[in-house]
This record gives structure tokens, C-alpha cells and sequence, in this order.
């Protein structure tokens, strides 16, 4: 039996196969999208949660009231976790871990730039990142031990065999390689080229980053199986305000780290989401494309009833049970997936080097994981299941005596099941369109807000090595040179907001209140080498006035918060100093260009906070000469380390990437959503012209135009569609809506978006539909007419 149902299958298939391949093909491209998008979100769902023990293992957050809302950050201060491990017993293990920018690696006079972490000695017990070599237990122990990854080992020195050799760290640090990590996984907060051992961030910045209300590392905590959270929560609450003898009004508490990445957006003290969004989203479209996919597999099955009603007519007149139909027609169904799924398959293999450059992470299909194997066959099967089901029973419901009378026909209906199915496939095309526009408007939005600088040939390069101490004379001779024509030595550089603080007070401020300001320092000419566009005063210039070493900046969100009729001349209160306010600039971008700005502080040299040189090319020539000048420059006194010349226009696009790539992402599966629908629609189009020869020939006969043929066909595609733009609309709203609200600088939804979406998806569809209406409205009536 199963073998005569094959036999016809493969029949069935090859006497059809313009609809045959329009299956297959659509189904394959509806898979492979599938694949893809269910690769990343497994991907995504198990960021983290590898590691043996993930169930005890938190992170620790700060939480305190910042003027009426309650605010939920995860930098802690260092002294935390050792303060967690002494007083709780629950505690199995904590580690403090704090990330390293790059640094300068040399073995036998190679030399490599390479990431990496300083972590707590009990990194390896609570985190489960296996070791090539080496000891878990003691490889970061040791003050001048140092873990390296195997791929890192491979670089520096040509093979993993590397424990106990030595290597300098930034030309002046001497490390022992103690152990060779294996690889960590793309999916995880902790990739890098190294781990270093706590001490050396106390070998660099000495022990004021011991201080409770310095908030500046991780802390991670293990905690002994069975720990109730809630109780061990309220226990710790206090430790922070407690060890600073109540300076410091933060709380603490435990979250799981499991959940962390997903799940890590607070709002007002409440968890309100996070990345989990994007990934329930994008496992929604996957679903859709899946049955977009099936649904032209059901449409055209079912239009092809007319060709199999015999054949169902016969088979039920010489005994053929419903049952037994409804097995063939099924195994068709899965036989076309299998098909289909060989080419889905195939297609997602192909694309996926692109799609890992979109989505910035390596995946691969796990081909001897026996899961995922046991997971192609499911999917094919079910797939192959839920797009037959529907044509199965509508095949097999067809009776014997009817059909052999040519009577089965039915009437058309204003609602048939093939309309409410091409509805469905086009009402989430034209979500997918419109959604796809908003992304791209939000996005350009963001990137035409006045960032408040001018980022065009403007640079900077870190400190490493011996910048620090050359600093002024490197600034010299920048300007000397020709190569700048201005240059500020900063505390950080213009891309990444690096510090902020709750520590800035003036005259006037409401008591108890906790603000808080980004701020930034300076040695000077700030605002002259940004090119800040000034509300009032000046900017900070010790050269010309001594006293500017206690000079600040401040923007003009800090001057509306601190309510001055005249900022400039006041004093304020940070750091345990007092800060004399000599101009006021206008907002510039330093965090996200899609949020709010903060109010912010420049402070002057007595700041004394030096970690980057940002410098303003000269323009009165070619920029590849100022460039050659400067690298002259920091060559002449710093040649240990290379020269990093980094522009700030293009590190500032960056912060549009993320965002990007979900456009990117939205838009191709909103051309893939059309392009399967459009297959199917060509199909129906095509098959209706078939079954409507004769009709066409005797209108034409009776005198109807090429043009009334066409139209006539194309209206019975078009009416469906319109219905979708209609139901397409709320939906795309209320969708975009909400993701918009993630956004504080965010553009308006408007009306023109859901009429160009609507109107691409109606002409998309009128393009498919005309080639089959014109090719039937063109056909001699002649030929058509005379069969029969």
C-alpha cells in the first residue's frame, strides 16, 4: 500500500510540475528562513546558560531613588563580593570581573593588541569554560599567572603547548601563561583573549577602586543549592549602606544570570523586558514565513481539486476508504517537504556566512548533533503534516457520485477558505513592509539628530604604554607639526560614555535628591577641539588663565536642572572640590543618539583623570598628510606600541549597527515574505486562467477586450489584498508602537507609511498577477473553444 501511494506521489509530482516546483521551491525558501532565524534564537536563548551550575549563579545590581524613580544598574562596588563571600554562608563562590581594554601582548618579539578580563581566582569554579591545560584551581591564583585563550595561544605563539612560558603585558608587566582556555562560545558576555588575575587591576589603578562608592566592576555570586533568593535578597539589601557607614544609599540584590541577557530591563524598580522581545518577535516571523509558505502549498493543492476530483471519484467508487485518501494525499504533503526541506537546507547553509556578517556571531548547523538532526526530521514532518492536512480533507471529502457527474463544482462564494488563506499571507507581507519603513525612518531619525559636535576630522588614540607621561609634549609637537590644529587631553574619548556620578552638588539644590551627571575631564581646549557650540562663556584654558584648574563645563541640561539665571561664575561641588563654571555648551551626543541627553560636567585639570587624546586634524591639508604627521608624532614617543588612530565619525555610526541589522533583517524577510506569497499568487493565477479558457474564449467571441479580460482576472486577486492592507494596518501600529517605546529620541508613525506599504504590496501583487491575466486574455478564442 505505502508503496502504490509513493508511486502516485512521484506521479502526481512530475505531471505538474510548474505547481510542483512552485511548492517546493516556496516551501524551501519559507524552511530555510525558518533555519536561520531558529539557529539565532537558540543561540540567543542559551547565552550563558551553559554552564554547569547556571541555576545558582546571579549578578549582582545597585538600586537607589534618582529624583522620585527608582533606577537598577549592575556596576558594583570591588569590595563587594569578598564582603558577600565573608558574611554569607549561602555563598559559595564571588567574583569580581572587570573588563580590560585592549592591551599589548609580546613573546620573543611578537607582538599582538588582544582583550581580556581581570576576574577573581574563582572565575574558573563558577563559570564553566574548560581548560586545555592548566590547573582550575590555580591558574589565576598566582599575582603574575595569566589564562589565555587556545585561539589566542595559536596567534602569539604558533601552538596551544604554552604553560609556564612568559610573555610582557604593555611592555612592562611580566606574565607566566598558568593555563589555555578552550574557545569560549560566541554566546556569552565573557569572550576575550585573556583573563588576568585580580591583582593586576591593583597593580594599575591602586586600591581607591576598593572604595563603596566607587561602582565600576561585575560582581557575580554562586550561591549553595536550595538558597531561597528572596530571603538571601533582603539579608544583603544593606551591605553597601551598612560598610559606608550610610554615605552611600544604594541597595543591593541578586539577579539570575541566566535570565540577565533576555530579561535585564528595568523600569522604575520593575523588570520590564529586554532583548526577549526581539527574540519573541523574530520567532513570531519565522512562524509566519513557515506558513506563508504552507499556506501556497493548501492553495494550490486545493485549486488543483478540479484536476484530482476524478481521480478521488474513481478511487472512492471501487472501495477506496476516506481514510486511505486522506494517507495519500499526506504523504504527498511530506514527500514535497522532504523535498523541500533537502533545498531549504541547502539554501541555509549557503546564506549563512552572510547571515553571520548581519547578525555579528558565528553560527553553524550542528550536523552530528543528533538533536538537531532529530530536529530536521520533526520539522519536516510537521511542516509537510500541517501544510497537507488542509488538502487532504478537502480532497478526500469529495463524493463519488458528484464528482463523476461533474456536479462537485461548488457556486463561488464571497468567503472561500483559499481567500481567507491569500488574506492571511498578505496581511502579514504588508505588516513586515510597513514595519520595515519604520525601522528605516527610526534609524535615519537618530542619525540626522545634531549630535552637538563636529565629528568630521576629528580623532583620538587611548593612552597605552608611555602617552601618559609624554602627554603634553605629544600634544606639542601635534600642533608644532602641523598635524592638529587643536588637541584635548580627556578622560575619555567622544564615542563611549565612560563614567558618570550622583557626587555633584550647588547652591540651591533640593535636599536629599540624587541626580545624575555624565561627566568628562579635561587638560584643556575641550570645546575648541570638539568644536562645542557655546551658550554662554567660554571654554577651559589654563594657559590663559591659572585658576582654570579648577574650571568646569557644563551642558545645558545641567544648566536647567541647577535652575541658574546665570550659570557661568557659580560654583559646584564634586569630588571634594570646588569647581568654578566658566561656559555652557550645547547638548552633544555621548551616549545612545536614540536616548535623552543627561546632564553633564567637564571638569579641569585638577581632575587629574588623563586616558585619551583627541585630536582635531589640520584642514588646511589633505588628511592622509596630518594622519602621516601624527603617527610620526606618537611613534617618536611611544615606539613600544602601535599607533591607533581611530576616527570619530565612523565609530560614532556604530552605535546605529545594532539597530541597522534589525532593519536589515526585517527587510529581507519582508522581500521574502512577498516573494513566497507572489509564488503562490502566480500559481492561483495561473491555474484559474487554465480553468477559466473557455470563459475567457466567449467573452472574447462576445467582444471583450483584451483589457476587460485582464482586469476582470486581476480583480478577483486584488480585493483580497486590499482587505489585507486594511487588517495589515492596525497591526503594523500597534507592533511598531511598541517598539518605538523602547526609544526616548524616536520619530512619529505617519499616516503615508501604511499607504506606501499598502499600495507596494498591491502593486507587487497586480505585477504577479497580470503576466498569467494578460497570456489568457491574449490566447486565440479559437483554440480554446474548439476542444470538446
Amino acid at each position: 500500500m505505502f508503496k502504490n501511494y509513493l508511486t502516485i506521489a512521484f506521479r502526481s509530482l512530475k505531471s505538474n510540475l510548474g505547481f510542483s516546483f512552485i511548492n517546493i521551491f516556496g516551501l524551501a525558501m519559507g524552511m530555510a528562513a525558518t533555519i536561520l532565524i531558529a539557529l539565532w534564537v537558540n543561540n540567543e536563548v542559551g547565552y550563558d546558560r551553559f554552564h554547569q551550575n547556571v541555576n545558582q549563579i546571579y549578578v549582582a545590581f545597585n538600586k537607589s531613588l534618582f529624583e522620585g524613580e527608582m533606577r537598577i544598574w549592575r556596576s558594583t562596588p570591588s569590595p563587594l563580593g569578598p564582603a558577600l563571600k565573608q558574611e554569607f554562608p549561602e555563598v559559595k563562590y564571588a567574583v569580581r570581573v572587570d573588563y580590560l581594554a585592549k592591551h599589548l601582548t609580546e613573546y620573543q618579539g611578537k607582538k599582538l593588541q588582544a582583550n581580556g578580563y581581570n576576574a577573581d581566582p574563582d572565575f574558573f569554579r563558577m563559570f564553566s569554560f574548560p581548560l586545555l591545560s592548566g590547573n582550575i584551581g590555580s591558574c589565576l591564583a598566582s599575582n603574575d599567572h595569566l589564562v589565555i585563550t587556545e585561539n589566542f595561544a595559536r596567534k602569539l605563539f604558533g601552538n596551544t603547548n604554552v604553560v609556564g612560558k612568559l610573555i610582557k603585558l604593555d611592555n612592562k608587566y611580566d606574565f607566566m601563561i598558568g593555563g589555555v582556555l578552550k574557545d569560549m562560545p560566541a554566546n556569552t558576555r565573557f569572550t576575550a583573549d585573556f583573563i588576568a588575575p585580580w591583582a593586576f587591576l591593583q597593580r594599575q589603578y591602586g586600591p581607591d577602586r576598593l572604595q563603596w562608592g566607587n561602582n565600576s566592576i561585575r560582581t557575580y555570586v554562586q550561591l549553595l543549592p536550595n538558597t531561597n533568593l528572596e530571603n538571601f535578597n533582603h539579608k544583603i539589601s544593606d551591605i553597601t549602606i551598612r560598610h559606608s557607614n550610610n554615605e552611600e544609599d544604594n541597595r543591593v540584590f541578586l539577579y539570575p544570570m541566566k535570565d540577565y541577557y533576555l530579561q535585564g530591563v528595568f523600569k522604575d524598580g520593575k523588570l520590564e523586558g529586554g532583548r526577549i522581545e526581539i527574540v519573541r518577535l523574530f520567532t513570531v516571523v519565522a512562524c509566519f514565513i513557515l506558513l506563508i509558505a504552507c499556506i501556497n502549498f493548501m492553495n494550490l493543492s486545493t485549486a488543483r481539486g478540479d484536476k484530482r476530483a476524478k481521480e478521488v471519484g474513481v478511487r472512492k467508487a471501487i472501495g477506496a476508504l476516506k481514510q486511505a485518501l486522506v494517507g495519500q494525499f499526506l504523504l504527498e504533503s511530506v514527500l514535497i517537504a522532504a523535498m523541500a526541506g533537502a533545498l531549504g537546507l541547502l539554501a541555509a547553509q549557503l546564506a549563512l556566512p552572510y547571515f553571520n556578517r548581519l547578525i555579528q556571531t558565528q553560527l553553524a548547523m550542528p550536523y552530528t548533533n543528533g538533536w538537531f538532526i532529530a530536529g530536521v526530521i520533526g520539522f519536516i514532518l510537521i511542516t509537510g503534516l500541517l501544510a497537507g492536512c488542509y488538502p487532504a480533507l478537502y480532497l478526500s471529502s469529495f463524493k463519488a457520485v458528484a464528482v463523476l457527474k461533474g456536479a462537485h463544482r461548488k457556486v463561488s462564494a464571497l468567503i472561500t477558505p483559499r481567500k481567507v488563506l491569500v488574506v492571511t499571507q498578505f496581511t502579514f507581507a504588508v505588516v513586515m513592509i510597513i514595519s520595515t519603513i519604520i525601522i528605516r525612518r527610526q534609524i535615519q531619525y537618530a542619525q540626522d539628530r545634531d549630535n552637538g559636535f563636529e565629528q568630521g576630522s576629528l580623532v583620538y588614540v587611548p593612552f597605552s604604554g608611555d602617552i601618559d607621561k609624554n602627554k603634553q609634549l605629544i600634544k606639542a609637537d601635534l600642533l608644532n607639526t602641523g598635524a592638529a590644529s587643536a588637541v584635548s587631553i580627556t578622560s575619555a574619548d567622544m564615542i563611549v560614555a565612560q563614567s558618570n556620578s550622583w557626587d555633584v552638588n550647588w547652591q540651591g539644590k533640593p535636599a536629599g535628591t540624587k541626580i545624575t551627571f555624565d561627566r568628562m575631564a579635561t587638560l584643556g581646549d575641550f570645546g575648541k577641539t570638539m568644536k562645542l557650540k557655546f551658550i554662554s562663556g567660554r571654554d577651559i584654558d589654563p594657559q590663559t588663565y591659572p585658576t582654570d584648574s579648577t574650571a568646569c563645563l557644563i551642558n545645558e541640561s545641567a544648566a536647567r536642572i541647577m535652575n541658574f539665571k546665570q550659570a557661568v561664575g557659580q560654583l559646584i561641588d564634586h569630588e571634594g572640590l570646588k569647581w568654578h563654571i566658566v561656559g555652557v555648551f550645547k547638548d552633544f551626543v555621548w551616549r545612545s543618539p536614540f536616548e535623552a541627553m543627561n546632564p553633564m560636567l567637564i571638569a579641569g585639570p585638577k581632575m587629574d583623570w588623563n586616558d585619551c587624546i583627541n585630536i582635531r586634524l589640520d584642514p588646511s591639508q589633505p588628511i592622509s598628510a596630518s594622519l602621516q604627521k601624527a603617527e610620526a608624532v606618537f611613534k617618536k614617543y611611544n615606539p613600544a606600541f602601535p599607533v591607533t588612530l581611530s576616527f570619530v565619525d565612523q565609530e560614532y555610526q556604530r552605535k546605529f549597527a545594532e539597530q541597522q541589522r534589525t532593519g536589515k533583517l526585517a527587510g529581507i524577510f519582508a522581500v521574502l515574505t512577498i516573494l513566497i506569497s507572489c509564488l503562490g499568487l502566480f500559481g492561483l493565477a495561473a491555474y484559474m486562467a487554465a480553468s477559466r479558457t473557455k470563459e475567457i474564449g466567449v467573452r472574447k467571441v462576445l467582444g471583450a477586450s483584451v483589457a476587460n479580460v485582464t482586469a476582470m482576472i486581476s480583480k478577483e486577486f486584488l480585493k483580497p489584498i486590499l482587505l489585507s492592507v486594511v487588517l495589515a494596518t492596525p497591526i503594523a501600529w500597534i507592533v511598531m508602537y511598541r517598539w518605538l517605546q523602547n526609544y526616548s529620541y524616536r520619530t512619529q508613525i505617519e499616516w503615508w507609511v501604511f499607504v506606501t506599504g499598502g499600495l507596494t504590496a498591491m502593486m507587487i501583487a497586480l505585477l504577479t498577477v497580470s503576466y498569467q491575466s494578460v497570456k489568457a486574455a491574449v490566447a486565440n478564442p479559437v483554440k480554446s473553444l474548439r476542444s470538446e
